[in-house]
């Protein structure tokens, strides 16, 4: 048993009493080293100052042969994962192993997961966990596993042979993944390991860790005496801070403890720690160098897959690109694109998903890195599959590249590797049944199962064989199957009751194909029992749909009808469209097959109806229509459909039916068991109405024929008794409802479909969330908003192709459109129209009531197409804008088992008037920025000339000249020679020609090397960096030459006459230059002073010629 010391804090009995505990902890203390009699010793106190690390080096005995180590979790500290258990796994390796033992062989000789060594070596080595292969998000809690018996594996191996002393101090503050740690490695009790635990009972724990430490002391009490030093308890209870405060003066060596948190699957600790720094991070990115910005994101990424919060990973993943290094770092680019496919493995958005790809590839191969190009074509194989987190949603016709194969064995990606031998090979039709039969062997399944059972990896060998099940059991190989549930039994032998149940199902249903049906219903009420206590309602469902499937198989439709009717029941209340394993149209085809035989014509109808509403995209005969998933379904529709014109005597109606049927009964050869045979009785009945007796004969002998060959001889015996005109033997198989706890499986269905609306709920806040945050980033591109807006609606409501239109007066325009559809003004112009009548917007599932209401929007997408459909409508007064899109009717009917609701409805209406919003204030501020830059463009031009005015010219100097220091500005000041005569004369207009004249042959010479102005009246001013006086002599002698007239041939074209004027009033320029070295404002009013000062010279001795201020100076005074 444990020992466990209180100590207690009685501040009444001050100092005799703190000396009295102090001498019998010691005692105590020293006497636990010393004889290490038991496993642990537990000193619990209430507030008071506890032993340090110096206090116990005195308390160990010099004659000990026990290595004791200490640590002190010391408040509000980033702790590492499973702190200390780490660092001291390092210690003792180094003090204890290094000088004898490599690394490599201590691991192998503590049997570390194989997946796991590389984390374990990295951090005895440099104290960071690194992992080159990725971990698989399917098998998260099968490595958390793995990793904690992978710390108890190398204590037990350590104190085989060294006897050790571990002593955590104010373990109250530990982090969760520690606290989790130490409760199994103190139930296993290893010899020669030694525990002396104290904590402050007075501290209450933080909410996150909370249940497991409450779990740590409930087995501490329950296993020890404890020995009370006094009965006082103090009245003070220590509130630990919930929320952790980032330390950015310390963000390297965080920042490393986190990333070794994601390795070590530390997830709660990771999450704790990280939120802080994420959401300053989100708010505000420069808090933190964007280097280190930009590791904060990656990982909460990382941390949402892996706690499969989708929403939450895409909001983080897209804060990477306000990052400039986004931008800047080809690594951080290609990272972006790698975590963007990863979001969307259980969206299934190929088109997303493949340009995430390609833009990986494109960076990889411009900098030649092989690595990342083999990772970007792994990740996007994955994707294709969804990760492979749920088989039943794979497409395993899909090709896997075996170059890609090459790879993984080329990087040592094992495990990864393993999963493509075994997923994406060997998956037709014919190798299928030629393994099956015996004629091949599966040498990829083969491969990759022993390659799984070299790693240790029997989470994968349970996914193999479930892929082996799905697949041979769709063939209708289900001796194969059989085989294929033994070997997921003999891989664990677990006392998992889930697991147990899940077992039973697949046994249940591999009995009822093989005739068992006595003991599948054993099996699967087994099952159903399991699930119920352990309030698995989904998996309840899938257990009483087996259930209700094998009295269908028996032909019990009475059993039937009220086991299907609580599935439809749990299914309303959980919120699901359908099963996992089965669809509703099969329900539906279920009820309406059993109302058939028990002659309720109206209620076969009634769910028949349904049932083709559920599936009418398969009902029109297409060419390139797939029907993989859907066979099943189809046989019943068409078969049922059959049995109702037989009925009516529509007897060539039935026989297009039933031909129908006939076709989609050879396609899924894992349902022949039972739809060879009623599709035999069917026809043959019909063969005998119209007299047709010898194909009714043939018909029977090779159903018959089949079966018997086969195994399936109770359906051989079946069909021979029909066939001879005998009633067949039935199985009776008890249907006891209380046996199958109906009021307990709704009451479970209720409260995890409340739990569902809760979890909708908050997926809505999370999307308004992302939204908002879109919306915030002040995107100055209506185009580039409008586009990360709709794509986040499209990955948080897996919506397909989106339209949005916008009308003003009778002009429509489409402002986005990722859809294939070419939309034209005569249907934009009708969808207005139609949302002039539907303002309050809509959403449409196929299964509604409504659905066919709004058909004129739903067959632009194709009627066929579209199992859920979406119209917003954003009216002032008029409907201004229109956004459409829909949910596609995938071919594989597991997807999309939530409809959206007029729930959803409400929240995306006010997100895209939200966006309208954030539009029309774009629009605003653009229309405001364009009348500041008129104004200010105004404050600084001429109205006249467009030339800069004084003003212009200050802000020259303040924005461009100021820029030039230590150069040089040439300065020509111009003022108009005899204007007023001409503008007296001819009037302003001409006053106003010749003054635009003059603008456009200044600017013309200057060019782009320097800058004019009128700077008033009929002055003007070139400023001109980095030019001579000569320069400007220069200058003003071409602008002498193109005035030589006085302009007298440009006014006579204006007026269209000719003009004489006196050769003393002709039109010419008087020009003062300088040249100056400096460009300040100082320095430029300076050179303008130098410059009038020679115009004004020109202007009193001789018009029309330019000097130089510098030839001024040089003349007499």
């Amino acid at each position: 048993m444990y020992f466990i010391a209180h100590i207690h804090n009685n501040a009444n009995r001050g100092g005799v009493r703190f000396m009295a505990y102090n001498v019998y902890i010691q005692q105590m203390i020293e006497n636990f080293i010393k004889t290490l009699s038991k496993p642990v010793l537990v000193i619990k106190h209430y507030n008071v100052q506890q032993p340090s690390k110096s206090d116990f080096l005195k308390l160990l005995p010099n004659d000990t042969d026990a290595s004791c180590v200490y640590h002190e979790y010391q408040p509000d500290s980033l702790y590492e994962a499973y702190e200390p258990f780490l660092d001291w796994i390092r210690l003792f390796y180094v003090n204890f192993y290094q000088d004898h033992m490599s690394l490599e062989h201590f691991l192998k000789t503590c049997h570390i997961y194989s997946l796991h060594r590389e984390i374990f070596s990295s951090y005895i080595q440099t104290g960071t966990c690194t992992r080159t292969e990725e971990i698989m998000y399917t098998e998260l809690n099968f490595e958390r596993s793995n990793f904690f018996t992978d710390i108890i594996h190398i204590f037990e191996y350590i104190a085989s042979e060294h006897k050790l002393v571990l002593i955590l101090s104010a373990f109250h503050l530990a982090p969760l993944s520690s606290v989790s740690i130490l409760l199994p490695i103190l139930k296993k009790r290893i010899p020669n390991l030694y525990f002396i635990l104290i904590y402050n009972d007075a501290y209450y724990p933080k909410p996150y860790i909370e249940t497991e430490w409450n779990r740590l002391l409930s087995y501490i009490k329950e296993t020890t005496i404890p020995l009370e030093l006094d009965t006082f308890k103090s009245d003070t209870i220590m509130h630990s801070s919930e929320d952790y405060v980032f330390d950015t003066t310390h963000t390297f060596q965080n920042i490393t403890h986190l990333y070794n948190m994601y390795h070590t699957l530390a997830l709660e600790d990771l999450k704790y720690y990280i939120v802080d720094i994420y959401n300053k991070i989100e708010h505000n990115p420069s808090i933190l160098p964007e280097e280190d910005a930009y590791k904060i994101l990656k990982l909460y990424t990382l941390l949402s897959l892996c706690q499969d919060d989708t929403e939450a990973a895409i909001l983080s993943c897209k804060l990477i690109t306000n990052l400039s290094i986004y931008v800047t770092s080809p690594q951080v680019a290609y990272d972006y694109n790698y975590l963007s496919i990863k979001t969307q493995f259980s969206s299934g958005h190929m088109e997303i998903i493949r340009n995430s790809y390609l833009n990986c590839i494109s960076i990889a191969e411009q900098y030649g890195d092989d690595f990342s190009v083999f990772r970007a074509n792994l990740i996007y194989c994955m994707a294709q599959f969804g990760g492979w987190k749920d088989l039943f949603l794979c497409d395993f016709r899909i090709p896997i590249p075996y170059e890609l194969v090459e790879q993984c064995k080329t990087y040592k990606f094992f495990n990864h590797l393993a999963y493509l031998y075994t997923m994406g090979f060997e998956n037709d039709k014919d190798t299928i049944r030629a393994i099956a039969e015996g004629r091949e062997n599966s040498v990829y399944f083969t491969k990759g199962v022993q390659l799984a059972k070299a790693i240790g990896n029997t989470d994968f060998l349970m996914l193999a064989y479930m892929k082996n099940i799905i697949l041979y059991s769709d063939a209708g190989f289900h001796e194969y199957v059989y085989q294929m549930h033994k070997k997921r039994i003999d891989t664990v032998n677990s006392s998992d009751k889930v697991l147990q149940a899940h077992m039973f199902l697949g046994i249940g249903y591999n009995c009822t194909i093989l005739e068992k049906y006595t003991k599948a219903d054993y099996y699967f009420r087994n099952a159903l029992h399991n699930l119920a206590n352990e309030c698995k309602a989904d998996d309840c469902m899938d257990a009483l749909y087996n259930i209700s499937m094998n009295y269908f198989v028996v032909e019990d439709y009475e059993a039937v009808i009220p086991c299907i009717d609580i599935l439809q029941k749990m299914l309303a209340s959980l919120d699901y469209q359908h099963l996992m394993v089965c669809s509703s149209a099969k329900l539906y085809g279920m009820l309406a097959l059993s109302y058939f035989h028990l002659q309720d014509y109206y209620n076969t109808h009634h769910f028949l109806g349904i049932m083709e509403l559920n599936m009418s995209q398969f009902l029109e005969e297409d060419e390139e229509t797939d029907y993989t998933y859907w066979e099943e379904e189809l046989f019943l529709y068409h078969y049922i459909k059959a049995l109702l014109y037989e009925h009516e005597n529509n007897f060539t109606a039935c026989q297009k039916e039933l031909t129908l049927s006939h076709k989609f009964l050879w396609m899924l050869p894992g349902t022949i068991f039972y739809t060879y045979s009623l599709y035999t009785v069917a026809q043959a009945n019909l063969y005998e109405k119209c007299g047709n007796l010898e194909a009714r004969t043939a018909l029977f002998e090779n159903a018959i024929t089949y079966y018997k060959r086969e195994g399936f001889f109770q359906c051989a015996k079946k069909l021979i008794a029909i066939q001879n005109g005998n009633t067949p033997s039935k199985v009776v198989i008890p249907f006891n409802e209380p046996d199958l706890w109906f009021d307990k499986l709704l009451t479970l269905a209720n409260y995890e479909g409340t739990k569902n609306k809760l979890k909708y709920r908050e997926k809505d806040i999370a999307f308004l969330t992302i939204w908002q945050e879109n919306l915030n980033r002040a995107e100055s591109d209506i185009n580039t908003l409008v586009e990360n807006a709709i794509t986040i609606m499209q990955k948080s409501y897996s919506l397909s192709d989106a339209i949005m239109l916008k009308q003003d007066k009778d002009t429509s325009c489409v402002l986005f459109n990722n859809s294939n559809i070419s939309l034209s003004e005569h249907q934009m112009h009708n969808i207005f129209r139609f949302f002039r009548q539907y303002k309050r917007g809509f959403l449409t599932n196929r299964t509604d009531k409504n659905f066919l209401q709004f058909m004129p929007i739903i067959e632009l997408f194709g009627k066929n197409r579209v199992v859920t459909m979406l119209g917003i409508p954003i009216s002032n007064g008029d409907v201004e804008y229109v956004l459409l899109s829909h949910v596609n009717a995938q071919r594989n009917f597991k997807n999309n088992r939530t409809p959206l609701t007029d729930e959803n409805l409400v929240t995306l209406k006010f997100a895209y008037s939200q966006l309208i919003d954030a539009i029309k204030q774009i629009k605003s501020n653009i229309m405001i920025r364009k009348m500041n830059e008129t104004l200010e463009r105004v404050s600084m031009t001429d109205y006249l000339t467009g030339l800069y005015n004084r003003h212009g010219l200050s802000d020259i100097i303040a924005n461009k000249l100021s820029q030039m220091q230590g150069r040089t500005i040439l300065i020509l000041y111009i003022d108009l020679d005899n204007f007023k005569y001409y503008n007296d004369t001819f009037g302003h207009d001409i006053g106003d020609f010749l003054l635009v004249h003059f603008s456009n042959l200044f600017t013309s010479l200057v060019g782009k090397d320097g800058y004019t102005i009128r700077y008033g009246g009929d002055e003007f001013v070139m400023v001109l960096p980095d030019k001579t006086e000569a320069y400007g002599l220069n200058l003003s002698n071409q602008i002498f030459a193109q005035i030589q007239d006085g302009c007298k041939a440009a006014i006579s074209e204006q007026l269209q006459k000719e003009i004489e004027i006196p050769e003393n009033k002709r039109l010419s320029c008087s020009i003062g230059i300088t040249e100056y070295s400096g460009t300040t404002q100082a320095d430029i009013e300076h050179a303008l002073t130098h410059a009038d000062e020679a115009l004004y010279f020109i202007k009193h001795n001789s018009k029309g010629h330019a000097i130089t201020w510098s030839k001024l100076q040089d003349l007499p005074l």
